[in-house]
């Protein structure tokens, strides 16, 4: 690996991570850190329940790949949850919550494999007694990012970025699949349709109304060496449709190095796109931007003038609602 310099490191002379930090944003004019807890080594993603009482955690741990944490109301751990016995051993790169919470979904980045864990609870008290495996994992094609559920739960949709940025000589597109899992009668899980996006996609994210599914695509913007560095990124519009097929509708260009996250508002009518940098003179910032979103048969992306600078890239964005 090359680290923004093009000098080489080795990512296994780096600690392993162990641990989740607890911050409280109560306020946020003044974000308080809280505390920490051990996690399995290297954790690779989180998922928190709606109620903020499980914490499901991606890990590359022997026997820790996945552990499920019931949270106090401040946020510490009062029970680790065993994984299923069925799992199987390899890296968990990512762990979502179905939107019912009935359910938790996995990907194994190396072994391009997404499987599905049915979340089992007492019926007087709703705790979560065990978690089992559902059926059989399916096998994929590509890099698999990141995987998102539909609002009402029928479809997941999987990112597929085919290659690490900065390695895809060939120009290789990135892909979304639609997944159907077979959650009542423990049948087969099925790969129903896919779509291309552009070069290295780096997030994905579903519009409220469940009809489009927007992905940030940082394309050539960021090369070694520098002399092939475009500074553009784009931005995919993917159109699904009730029967779970999924099209690429347009291809928008974004002017910014790596764009890195994506979020809608609530009605789905703004749009805010991160960016590690952007090729400026002088002093190097990141940011945000901001777009104006427009659904139908042809969907539209315009971009806002207003926009945030920081000092540093910005990897990710959430919405923090009820605040």
């Amino acid at each position: 690996k090359k680290d923004a310099s093009g000098q080489e490191f080795n990512l296994k002379s780096t600690p392993d991570g162990n641990f989740v930090s607890v911050v409280d944003i109560t306020n946020l004019r003044n974000v308080k850190p809280g505390y920490r807890f051990q996690v399995a080594p290297n954790p690779k993603a989180l998922a928190l329940s709606k109620d903020n009482k499980y914490l499901a955690v991606a890990a590359e741990g022997y026997n820790q790949e996945l552990q499920v944490f019931e949270l106090d109301e401040t946020g510490k751990p009062v029970r680790l949850i065993q994984r299923p016995v069925a799992l199987g051993n390899g890296t968990i790169s990512d762990v979502v919550w179905h939107p019912t919470e009935d359910f938790l979904v996995f990907l194994k980045k190396e072994t391009r494999e997404i499987g599905l864990v049915k979340v089992l609870r007492d019926g007087p008290t709703g705790n979560i007694i065990r978690l089992e495996l559902v059926g059989n994992t399916i096998k994929m094609e590509g890099n698999l990012k990141t995987g998102e559920f539909t609002k009402d739960g029928k479809y997941f949709l999987v990112l597929d970025s085919r290659d690490e940025p900065g390695t895809n000589s060939l120009g290789q597109k990135g892909q979304v699949f639609v997944v159907r899992f077979a959650l009542e009668d423990n049948g087969s899980h099925a790969l129903i349709s896919k779509a291309e996006v552009e070069e290295n996609p780096s997030a994905m994210v579903i519009h409220p109304s469940g009809k489009f599914v927007l992905v940030t695509n940082q394309k050539k913007s960021f090369e070694y060496p520098f002399s092939k560095n475009t500074g553009k990124g784009s931005l995919s519009v993917l159109w699904l449709q009730p029967e779970g097929t999924l099209q690429n509708k347009i291809n928008v260009p974004l002017d910014g190095v790596m764009p890195s996250g994506l979020v809608f508002d609530k009605n789905g009518n703004n749009l805010a796109v991160s960016f590690m940098q952007f090729l400026n003179f002088g002093k190097s910032t990141g940011g945000i931007q901001f777009f104006s979103f427009t659904g139908g048969n042809s969907p539209k992306v315009e971009k806002q003038s207003s926009m945030i600078n920081t000092s540093k890239g910005i990897h990710s964005l959430r919405v923090i609602e009820d605040f």
